[in-house]
């Protein structure tokens, strides 16, 4: 189709084949569909079009379809490998504790350093991928199309990012008008992603990525541990005594039914079904939103009994999922991890599985569900079964009394950190 729209008028439009082409995904395609675009006239005629074809034709030949032991017939196209995941964002070899955090002794997620790990319920396959940074990002989203976006705002470094599924690795985006000085989210809603944060200027910015450019939008007044969620192209900013909705039509905030009297504090909202869940910081309740009759209503069903939960909404299967975390013993380094699933006719949680044992060694920051491609995920860290670590630790002791000191004993000291760490109630 692009080919016939070009030839049409080619004097004028063969100057846009360029453009055209980065906006193809080619980790849909078949290594064949590839060679028969780069081989293409209008492509060899332009020097900017056989450039990009050729960074194209240069990565690694993973795909799906690449290997010649496959017949053409049974080749899978990148796209047809794509299974719905799990991306837990942990926080790993740090004594700093989440109520740090949350009393304000540090200033944000991004001081703990980080990790990222992907994980598959359907296969139960832990995939390691690129971080996008050495620490916890501020915030991070997935589109309903799985666009990942991640923003970093501490002065050193601010920068806001794309994941790329072909290349698997992350993609500087243009920088917001301002850079938010306190806590922040990114939300999406009808094609654009919002960066909201309770500054004193009360900025409110908007993101078109199809344009790479940001635009601010009318601003309103945040409280403290606001959280921000899309529903039906609509913005809500909820906290605890106010809950405001952005309408992108009109430019303008309203007020809508509070929370107050139903949740103490606010630490996590989701919206799934037509509804907003939230929870509360102590992990006693969840409360749902209706936004045609405007109130919250306290929802039936105790949450898995915890140290820390995160809501997640599977867009493939419109299904409230909830990730749990859970310090089995206060000595015990490890952090076991376990899926759940809101079953909205019964009014209850229900266990689906648990997690690897290997996802075990870090608390998590944060998690979402976006589609991803297995043949892609390369990089990132190794994520080791525990019985393995726990034979690195002996083999270390074992190094350690025939030759001193090793460097295998900095694994021991971060071991000894995550100790401290596991303590009391916090943000795993």
């Amino acid at each position: 189709a692009s080919v016939r729209w070009i030839e049409a008028d080619a004097s004028s439009r063969v100057g846009l084949l360029p453009a055209i082409l980065q906006k193809l995904r080619f980790s849909f395609l078949a290594q064949a569909d590839i060679e028969r675009i780069r081989s293409h006239r209008l492509v060899i005629e332009s020097d900017e079009s056989c450039r990009f074809m050729a960074q194209i034709a240069a990565q690694p030949g993973e795909m799906v379809g690449d290997s010649d032991e496959q017949p053409e017939s049974s080749r899978k196209r990148y796209g047809m490998t794509a299974e719905e995941m799990l991306l837990i964002f942990g926080a790993c070899n740090t004594d700093t504790r989440w109520e740090d955090i949350t009393e304000g002794r540090v200033s944000s997620a991004e001081e703990l350093e980080g990790t990222l790990a992907c994980f598959s319920p359907m296969t139960k396959e832990v995939y390691g991928m690129a971080k996008p940074g050495d620490t916890c990002p501020a915030s991070v989203i997935a589109t309903p199309s799985s666009d990942i976006y991640a923003i970093y705002t501490t002065a050193s470094s601010p920068r806001f990012l794309q994941y790329d599924h072909f290349d698997s690795h992350w993609v500087e985006r243009a920088a917001p008008l301002t850079w938010p000085r306190r806590s922040c989210d990114l939300v999406y809603s009808h094609g654009c992603v919002y960066l909201l944060s309770n500054d004193d200027n009360k900025t409110v910015q908007r993101y078109q990525p199809k344009l790479n450019l940001w635009f601010e939008v009318e601003p309103v007044s945040l409280e403290d541990d606001t959280v921000c969620v899309s529903l039906n192209d609509q913005l809500f900013a909820i906290g605890t005594d106010q809950t405001m909705r952005y309408d992108p039509a009109t430019d303008t905030w309203d007020q809508c039914a509070s929370l107050q009297g139903k949740l103490d504090r606010v630490v996590d909202a989701a919206a799934c079904g037509g509804k907003i869940y939230c929870i509360d910081y102590d992990l006693t309740k969840m409360v749902a939103y209706q936004p045609g009759r405007d109130r919250w209503k306290t929802a039936k069903g105790d949450l898995p009994e915890c140290s820390y939960f995160h809501l997640v909404v599977s867009e493939s299967r419109d299904e409230l999922f909830g990730l749990a975390s859970r310090a089995p013993d206060p000595d015990q380094p490890l952090v076991y991890k376990s899926l759940h699933r809101y079953n909205s006719a019964a009014h209850r949680w229900e266990h689906v599985m648990d997690l690897p044992n290997r996802l075990s060694g870090f608390d998590t920051y944060t998690c979402i569900a976006a589609r991803m491609y297995p043949p892609a995920l390369r990089g990132g860290d190794v994520f080791l079964d525990v019985e393995e670590v726990e034979h690195l630790i002996v083999e270390s002791g074992e190094d350690s009394d025939e030759g001193g000191n090793t460097a295998v004993s900095d694994h021991d000291d971060n071991h000894s950190d995550d100790d401290d760490q596991s303590g009391g109630q916090n943000g795993t």
